[in-house]
């Protein structure tokens, strides 16, 4: 969404007209969205900008068509730029410069119509996304000869406590380096923001001591890319891409570790619905073995669970004073 004004190439599309006959066989094919333009000739890289538009990052303003200066006397929007060069561009070694943002802004002046509008702001209900994270420590790599080391882990997630939390995204974000990056620079996929998948994913919730998921939880891929994609919307992905095969070598050999896009939009995402006290998440994983290095290390690397979570909020007024409050 936004591709094209925030300047970046995340997402799938079809692509090639299919004609067997020809020499070599041409075959339609499932690519990435491309930048939605280059550097004029000539020209340096940091002359393609992009721009957003605040609302779209700040709920609060989608659920409030004004902000009365009159309540809000100190406003103030603060832009944390990204340091980490893997999060930006395809090539690591290439050189980023960030130029100065311009915010700008509609502003009412007719005194009448602005008087009418300030007395009139009674207060504003949103859902906000708010986020806590846990540390997956990293898994034993087995040996071939043995079979596949499960990993289960009970986190105790407090902060979402006494608050009402709806829907909730888990992202399964790497801190190996190696798995982010090739050492000759180039950037896999989607770098640091991605959500790696992990062979026998399980995940279950609970929530005030009861489970929240059926059975054992989430754990198949595509259970996990229907609840998603049920939570939060269409997921821009293809067949198949999250899922991970043991090759016919060994029990637990790894068969199909790609370094490009593959296994990074693995996402579980659910709705809670109701407010929480005490909120805990399974997690179980199996350890895979590769001759690969870079395998071992994606597979059974230690990983960040990014949780995000739709928090209800609001805004209180009491005459030129306000506080914000949780549903």
């Amino acid at each position: 969404m936004g591709r094209d004004l925030l300047f970046h190439k995340q997402g799938y599309k079809w692509e090639g007209q299919p004609n067997p006959s020809s020499t070599p066989p041409v075959y339609e094919k499932i690519g990435t969205f491309c930048p939605s333009a280059t550097a004029p000739a000539g020209t340096a890289p940091e002359s393609n900008l992009g721009w957003v538009s605040v609302s779209d990052l700040l709920p609060m303003l989608r659920a409030t068509p004004y902000l009365p200066t009159n309540i809000f006397k100190r406003l103030r929007l603060v832009v944390s730029w990204e340091t980490d060069i893997a999060n930006m561009v395809a090539e690591s070694n290439a050189t980023v410069k960030t130029q100065p943002g311009v915010l700008c802004y509609d502003e009412v002046v007719n005194p009448s119509t602005k008087a009418t509008m300030l007395s009139g702001f009674k207060g504003v209900t949103w859902s906000a996304i708010e986020h806590d994270r846990v540390v997956l420590s990293a898994t034993t790599v087995p040996t071939a000869a043995l079979p596949n080391t499960q990993q289960e882990t009970t986190f105790t997630i407090n902060g979402f406590n006494n608050k009402t939390l709806n829907r909730l995204l888990i992202v399964n974000t790497p801190t190996s380096t190696s798995t982010i990056q090739s050492p000759g620079g180039v950037v896999h996929f989607a770098g640091g923001l991605g959500s790696k998948s992990q062979y026998a994913q399980e995940v279950q919730l609970r929530v005030n001591g009861s489970n929240l998921l059926a059975k054992n939880g989430i754990t198949r891929p595509s259970q996990r890319l229907a609840m998603v994609c049920d939570t939060w919307g269409d997921v821009n992905t293809y067949t198949g891409l999250s899922d991970i095969g043991l090759g016919t070598e060994g029990a637990n050999h790894i068969s199909n570790y790609t370094t490009g896009g593959a296994q990074e939009l693995d996402y579980t995402g659910v709705i809670v619905g109701e407010r929480v006290n005490d909120l805990q998440l399974d997690y179980k994983r199996s350890g895979v073995f590769s001759g690969d290095p870079a395998v071992n290390a994606r597979y059974n690397q230690q990983l960040f669970l990014n949780l995000f979570g739709e928090v209800p909020k609001s805004i209180v007024t009491d005459g030129p004073s306000y506080n914000v409050v949780y549903i």
